[in-house]
C-alpha cells in the first residue's frame, strides 16, 4: 500500500483489534502510529453463527454477507501417526481403540468428521499394518483428511522346534499359529515310546519357550535270555521295535520264527528253539567187508567185527545197533544187514541223541562185498554207511548283498553273507546245506546308511526386514538328497521357502528319511535385521534453523519432514528418507533427500513473487464446435466487462483480467479418459472431467461438446510490500471474491451465451500462479499458509528445464544464492564432486602418463 491510498484504507482499531476478531487483509501500512489496511480486506468479528463480517470498502467498514469458505484443519498431532498394539495370547490380532480425532475451522464453525478408510475404533485388527482415514467436512463443503497406521505386532518363539510330524508321538499346538505367544504345544507318544521332558511347552511374551522341546523314546524289553540249539544275536539294542535274530548252531533248524521283536509292553515276542536236524556221523565208515567160510556140511558159523565209530553234531551220545548183531551165526550166502529205525525219535522233539540210531551194514562170509549203500539221512531217521553227492539249489538272493559259496553248492557247503557298502549284515551271516539239498535260513543285508546331501543345505542366510517392517519374507531351493538305496527319499524341513520371518536369528532344518528309515538332516540360520539411519545428522549450512521431525523413527524406510523455523523458508526437499546401499555388505543406511535437490538443506529469507495471478475457468454444454472460437471470445469479453469485471476488479487491488482462452472438446471422450486423468499429475484436468460428470448428473441434460472458458486475474504487481502469509490471505479472500463472483452472475444468467447457459457447477477452482525473480521459483504452501519465491543455495543452480534445483557438475562451482548457473573452474581444473560451493574447491586435474 502506498501513502497515496491511505484516503481508501481502513484502520484497524476498536473491536477489530480485540482477541473476537480475525483479519483477512490485501494490503498494509502503518501510519502515524495507526495501522491502515486495503481495499477488500474483510475482517470477522465473533465466532460460528453470531459471527459477524465487514469489509473495507472506500475508507469505511461496511457489514457484509461475503463469507470466506472456512478452512479445515485437523489436528497435527493426528498427521501421519502411527499407533502399535500387541497381539492377544494366542492369537495374531488385537482388539485396537482410539479416540476419534476432532477438526476446527478456523471461521468459527464445527465439520463433521467422518471415518472414510479402516474399521472403527475397537475393532479387531489382523497382524500387520492397516490405514485409519479420516475426513472432515464443514459447512462449505471444504474438506481435509488425515490418516496413521494401525500396526499389530505378534511375538513369535523360534519355529524350528515346531515339527509337522512329531518323531514317534504327536504334537498338538494351540493358538492360531503354532509359535506366537500364548500358543502351547502338548506332546504325547505313540505306543511303545515313552516321553521324555516336559509334556506341555507354552510360548512366553518374551519370544521364548517355557522349556526345552520333549522327545519320544523307544520302551526297554532288557536282555533276551537263551535260545536251545542257538543263540541270539541283537546288533541294533533291545529296545521298541528291535529284533534280534536267532542264529541255529550247525546242524540245528529253526521250528519257527527266525527272529524275537521287543514289543510295544517292554516284553520279548516268543523265541522258537532250534531243533537238531544233522543225523550222526560214522567218521571212519562200516567196517571192511569179511568172507569166512561155512562150518562143516555149510553149517552156520559165528563171525563177529570191530563195531564202527559213529558222532553226533550235539556232542551227545549215541546208540549203536545193527541187524544181524556182531557175533551171530550166519548161514551160507550173501547176508545184508537191515535199517534200524529210531524209534524214539519224533519230529518235534528236543534233540535227544539216546533216542537216534545209527546202523551199519555187515558182508555174509563167502561172498564178494559189492560196496555199501548210500550214506543218506532216511526217512525214520537213521543214517546208513557208504557215500553219494548231495546238491542245494542257489543260495537265495538278497538286497544290498550276496552270498559267497567258496565250496559250491555241495552238502555240507556253507556260504557267506557279504553286504554292500552302506549295509549291515543281519545275521545269521552263513547259511549251510543240508543233508536234505535245502539251506538253512538266510540272514540278510539291512541298510543303514542314511540319506545325502551332497551340496549340504543352503548357506546361511543374511537378509533385511522390509521398509518399516521388523519382518521380511525370505526364499531359497530346497536342498537335494540322494540315497545309497536309489529309492526315492522323503526331504521335510520346519520352515518351508517363502515364509515370512520376524527380526532375529531363526534355524531352519531340512529332515531326509530313505524307506529303511535312516534319517539326516541339515540346518542353516536365517537372520533378519532391522537397519537404522540413527538419528538425522544434516549438517545444514544453517543447523540452527533447522527442524526435522521423524514420526516413524529412524528405520529403513522411515521419512523425515523438515522445516525452518519462523519467518524463514526451506530451500532444498521437505523430506528425507532413511535408505541403505544394498552394494555394500553389510549395507550401508543413509538419509537420502528423495528430489534431485541433493545438497544441504538451507533456511534462507523468502522473496515476493513479482506478480501474483488466478487462473479460473467454466465451461458450457454444447452439441457441437461449429462456432468460431473468436466470435465467442468476443462475445464472452463482452459479457466480462459488462458486468464480471466491475464487480470483480473493484474489491481487489492491482486487479486486470487477461488471456481468455477457448477450448471444445468431447464429452464422451473425457469419460472414457476420467480414469486415466483423475490420477495424473494435473489435478486441475481431473476436475474438470468430474465437474463434467456432476453438472450431466445434477441437470439430466446430455451433450456431445462441451466449450471451456479459461482467463487470468492478477492481484499482485509486486509494489506492494506483502509478507508470505499475507499474499496467501490476499490469494484466499481472491479466490472467494471470484467464485463468490462468478457464481452470483450465473445464477443471474448475466453469462449466457448464444442460446448456451451455464450452471453453478461448472465453475472451477481458481488457481494461483506467480512470477518470481530470475533464480527463483515459487511455492504455495497450504501447510504453512504462504506464498513465496525460493531460488537455490550455493553449489545449485536453478535448472531452466526441471524448475527444480541440481547440483553444479563436476568441474565448476557457485557461491551465490539464487544461481542459475554455475561457474567452471579454470582449464586443467576441476572439482571432486558435484555441488562445489566455492572456487577453491577447484585443483588442477590429474594426468596419468
Amino acid at each position: 500500500m502506498l501513502l497515496q491510498d491511505l484516503d481508501s484504507s481502513c484502520r484497524l482499531e476498536g473491536e477489530f483489534v480485540t482477541s473476537n476478531a480475525r483479519c483477512w487483509v490485501t494490503s498494509r501500512i502503518v501510519h502515524n502510529d495507526a495501522v491502515h489496511v486495503g481495499q477488500s480486506s474483510l475482517c470477522q468479528i465473533g465466532q460460528g453463527d453470531a459471527a459477524r463480517f465487514y469489509k473495507c470498502a472506500d475508507g469505511q467498514w461496511e457489514a457484509t454477507d461475503l463469507r470466506l469458505k472456512p478452512e479445515v484443519r485437523l489436528r497435527r498431532s493426528w498427521w501421519r501417526r502411527r499407533m502399535s498394539a500387541t497381539a492377544a495370547s494366542g492369537t495374531t490380532s488385537a482388539h485396537v481403540t482410539w479416540s476419534v480425532p476432532t477438526a476446527t475451522d478456523p471461521n468459527g464453525g464445527s465439520p463433521t468428521v467422518t471415518q472414510i478408510a479402516g474399521p472403527a475404533p475397537g475393532s479387531l485388527f489382523n497382524e500387520g499394518g492397516t490405514e485409519i482415514k479420516y475426513r472432515a467436512k464443514d459447512s462449505g463443503g471444504l474438506t481435509a483428511e488425515c490418516s496413521f497406521q494401525v500396526t499389530v505386532n505378534v511375538y513369535y518363539c523360534p519355529g524350528n522346534s515346531i515339527q509337522p510330524h512329531f518323531p514317534h508321538g504327536t504334537q498338538t499346538c494351540s493358538g492360531e499359529k503354532p509359535n506366537i505367544y500364548g500358543s502351547t504345544c502338548t506332546h504325547t507318544c505313540d505306543a511303545g515310546y515313552l516321553l521324555e521332558g516336559a509334556e506341555s511347552v507354552t510360548c512366553q511374551s518374551d519370544s521364548t519357550w517355557s522349556s526345552s522341546f520333549p522327545s519320544c523314546q523307544p520302551v526297554s524289553c532288557g536282555e533276551p535270555g537263551i535260545v536251545a540249539g542257538g543263540e541270539l544275536q541283537c546288533p541294533e539294542g533291545h529296545v521298541y521295535p528291535k529284533t534280534c535274530d536267532v542264529i541255529c548252531r550247525p546242524g540245528y533248524q529253526h521250528t519257527g520264527s527266525s527272529s524275537t521283536s521287543c514289543t510295544a509292553t517292554g516284553v520279548w515276542s516268543q523265541i522258537d528253539p532250534c531243533v537238531d536236524v544233522a543225523a550222526p556221523e560214522f567218521p571212519s565208515g562200516c567196517p571192511a567187508n569179511k568172507q569166512v567160510f561155512s562150518g562143516p556140511l555149510e553149517s552156520p558159523v559165528t563171525v563177529t567185527w570191530d563195531d564202527p565209530v559213529a558222532s553226533d553234531n550235539s556232542g551227545q551220545s549215541v546208540t549203536l545197533t545193527s541187524s544181524p548183531s556182531k557175533g551171530s551165526a550166519l548161514g551160507l550166502g550173501k547176508t545184508m544187514p537191515d535199517s534200524v529205525p529210531a524209534s524214539t525219535r519224533g519230529p518235534h522233539m528236543q534233540p535227544e541223541k539216546r533216542g537216534r540210531v545209527a546202523m551199519y551194514r555187515e558182508l555174509s562170509f563167502g561172498l564178494q562185498a559189492t560196496g555199501a549203500g548210500n550214506s543218506h539221512l532216511s526217512a525214520d531217521g537213521a543214517v546208513g554207511c557208504g557215500d553219494t553227492t548231495i546238491m542245494c539249489p542257489a543260495p537265495p538272493e538278497t538286497e544290498g548283498g550276496i552270498f559267497v559259496c567258496n565250496g559250491g553248492h555241495q552238502y555240507p557247503a556253507v556260504c557267506t553273507l557279504t553286504c554292500n557298502p552302506g549295509y549291515a549284515v543281519q545275521s545269521p551271516t552263513e547259511i549251510h546245506c543240508f543233508e536234505n539239498a535245502t539251506w538253512s535260513v538266510a540272514g540278510s543285508c539291512h541298510d543303514v546308511e542314511p540319506p545325502v546331501f551332497p551340496q549340504d543345505c543352503p548357506s546361511d542366510i543374511d537378509v533385511y526386514a522390509e521398509p518399516l517392517g521388523t519382518d521380511t519374507l525370505v526364499n531359497w531351493e530346497d536342498p537335494g538328497v540322494t540315497d545309497n538305496s536309489g529309492k526315492t527319499v522323503m526331504l521335510t524341513s520346519d520352515v518351508t521357502a517363502g515364509s515370512s520371518f520376524s527380526s532375529g536369528v531363526t534355524t531352519v532344518t531340512y529332515t531326509a528319511v530313505d524307506v529303511s528309515g535312516n534319517e539326516k538332516a541339515c540346518s542353516f540360520s536365517v537372520a533378519v535385521s532391522v537397519l537404522s539411519c540413527g538419528q538425522p545428522d544434516l549438517e545444514a549450512t544453517n543447523q540452527t534453523l533447522l527442524t526435522y521431525s521423524c514420526l516413524d523413527g529412524y528405520v529403513y524406510g522411515a521419512m523425515c519432514t523438515v522445516n525452518c523455523t519462523q519467518g524463514y523458508r526451506l530451500v532444498g526437499e521437505e523430506t528425507i528418507t532413511c535408505n541403505s546401499d544394498f552394494n555394500t555388505h553389510p549395507p550401508t543406511p543413509f538419509w537420502e533427500w528423495p528430489g534431485p535437490y541433493s545438497g544441504k538443506p538451507e533456511c534462507k529469507v523468502p522473496m515476493r513473487p513479482t506478480r501474483l495471478r488466478l487462473q479460473a475457468d467454466l465451461f458450457y454444454l454444447s452439441d457441437s464446435c461449429h462456432q468460431a472460437p473468436d466470435e465467442f471470445r468476443e462475445n464472452f469479453i463482452t459479457r466480462i466487462n459488462e458486468s464480471i469485471m466491475k464487480d470483480l476488479c473493484a474489491n481487489v487491488p492491482s486487479c486486470v483480467a487477461e488471456n481468455v482462452e477457448i477450448s471444445c472438446g468431447q464429452v464422451a471422450e473425457r469419460k472414457r479418459r476420467e480414469s486415466e486423468v483423475s490420477t495424473a499429475a494435473d489435478s486441475h484436468e481431473a476436475d474438470l472431467t468430474n465437474r463434467l460428470n456432476r453438472v450431466q448428473r445434477s441437470t439430466g441434460k446430455s451433450a456431445s461438446h462441451y466449450v471451456l472458458l479459461t482467463f487470468h486475474v492478477h492481484v499482485h504487481d509486486g509494489k506492494e510490500d506483502l509478507s508470505p502469509e499475507e499474499l496467501y490471505q490476499r490469494y484466499l479472500i481472491t479466490k472467494d471474491i471470484i467464485h463468490e463472483t462468478l457464481r452470483s452472475h450465473v445464477t443471474a444468467g448475466s453469462l449466457n451465451v448464444d442460446q448456451m447457459s451455464v450452471e453453478e457447477s461448472s465453475i472451477g477452482q481458481a488457481t494461483v500462479h506467480a512470477d518470481c525473480p530470475p533464480g527463483t521459483v515459487f511455492r504455495a504452501r497450504d501447510n504453512l499458509q504462504a506464498l513465496y519465491c525460493t531460488g537455490c543455495g550455493s553449489g545449485h543452480y536453478l535448472s531452466e528445464v526441471s524448475t527444480q534445483c541440481e547440483a553444479c557438475p563436476v568441474g565448476s562451482y557457485t557461491e551465490l544464492d539464487n544461481a542459475t548457473s554455475c561457474t567452471p573452474c579454470p582449464p586443467g581444473w576441476s572439482t571432486p564432486t558435484t555441488g562445489s560451493q566455492s572456487g577453491s574447491d577447484c585443483t588442477p586435474s590429474v594426468v596419468r602418463t
